[in-house]
């Protein structure tokens, strides 16, 4: 009787902490905000951040990207030869 007991207590707890954790999500999409993120030191540090981490290829490497323009000034996708 007694393991029947503690069964269904725990059994019940498990579901009302289950629900607990529930959390509605908000699906907004903003396209305007008050205030602007910013790099939280400003933005010279931020500049200099990136200039130290930012790596280029070596100048030996190359990249070709082709595409094609129509006479309407429409671009087909680039494309990358292989």
């Amino acid at each position: 009787m007694s393991n029947l007991f503690i069964l269904c207590l725990l059994i019940l707890l498990g579901s009302t902490s289950a629900k607990a954790q529930l959390k509605e999500v908000d699906h907004t999409i903003y396209d305007w905000v008050e205030t602007m993120p910013e790099f939280p030191e400003g933005e010279r540090v931020l500049f200099k951040y990136i200039k130290s981490n930012l790596k280029f290829p070596s100048s030996e490497a190359a990249c070709f990207i082709s595409f094609s323009q129509t006479a309407s000034s429409n671009k087909d996708t680039p494309q990358s030869p292989q």
